[in-house]
């Protein structure tokens, strides 16, 4: 039997005839808005907490787990990074002497070509 609003009215009614308005008013104080098998008792929290608890537990044992999985992740990440700056500064120093190299030759032809030039003029000139 659930209770509804009329029955607490008619209650109520009943009360107040028998013990009066006062008495009536807080005896019906003492009553749960809803029926005593909605009202929770301390050992339903205490489970409730209990449940709570268990969950939260495995949550932050999930966070932990995903925590270090981006550790790792970055690790790796940094490695290859790392890899590439290597790769790149070996390809890098390795174009920057090839183009060194030309350019010392390119030099020293034109030294060459100057030494040359000098000396024909100057054997133009008579010397």
């Amino acid at each position: 039997m659930s209770i509804t609003e009329e029955s607490r009215y008619q209650l109520y009614k009943r009360l107040e005839d028998t013990l009066g308005a006062d008495d009536a008013n807080t005896l019906m104080e003492h009553l749960p808005p809803v029926g005593w098998a909605d009202v929770a008792t301390k050992s339903d929290l205490a489970v409730l907490r209990d449940h709570v608890d268990a969950e939260i537990a495995g949550l932050r044992r999930d966070v932990e787990h995903l925590e270090a999985r981006m550790e790792w992740r970055f690790a790796a990440i940094d490695l290859r990074f790392e890899s590439m700056e290597h790769r790149f500064d070996g390809a890098l120093s390795s174009g920057l002497h090839k183009q060194f190299v030309q350019l010392l030759a390119s030099v020293a032809a034109l030294q060459t070509v100057t030494l040359t030039l000098a000396v024909t003029v100057n054997q133009l000139l008579g010397g």
